[in-house]
């Protein structure tokens, strides 16, 4: 198995006024649920309405049982559960529910999840030097920056943090 990476860029924060690039993975695409009960029911011979059926019953069932404060395990896929962000107060006895500030969901991946990211092999995808400047903006390669901080003019991307214009050829 191989995995396309690219070249992401953004201000660099370690030295004001200069650019940085990093890797990112490129996703090919989204596999939902549907797609994915059509393999299930592919390669075990149930049909596919039923594999749907237990699918969307599974998500209703979780929902449910997380609810009551379960973390669910799905086995080698991993675990799903909740977590709080909370305010901090200097004593115990001050604090309680007012103090929450969101709940989160969690997904920790199980060990097959683990391994294939940790033996992943990658290769190089087209970078956003082998795009126009047209294609940049189009293909969403500068995307991690706000819209109104990427933008084109006479030929050239323009990326502007609060204080500098960057020009990327």
């Amino acid at each position: 198995m191989s995995l396309g990476y690219r070249t992401g860029i953004m201000p660099n924060m370690k030295e004001p006024g200069t650019l940085a690039y990093y890797n990112r993975v490129v996703i090919k695409g989204v596999d939902d649920l549907d797609r994915l009960a059509r393999r299930i029911s592919a390669e075990t011979g149930i049909k596919r309405g039923v594999v749907l059926l237990i699918l969307t019953s599974l998500e209703d069932i979780a929902l449910e049982r997380m609810g009551d404060g379960y973390a669910i395990e799905l086995g080698g896929l991993g675990r799903i559960y909740l977590s709080i962000q909370s305010e901090l107060v200097t004593e115990a006895n001050e604090l309680g529910a007012k103090h929450i500030k969101k709940a989160k969901i969690n997904f920790k991946p199980g060990k097959s999840f683990t391994e294939m990211a940790k033996n992943a092999k990658f290769e190089a995808h087209r970078n956003y030097k082998d795009f126009s400047t047209e294609e940049i903006l189009a293909k969403g390669l500068i995307d991690d920056l706000a819209d109104e901080d990427v933008f084109y003019e006479d030929g050239v991307v323009q990326v502007q943090d609060d204080y500098t214009v960057y020009e990327v050829e």
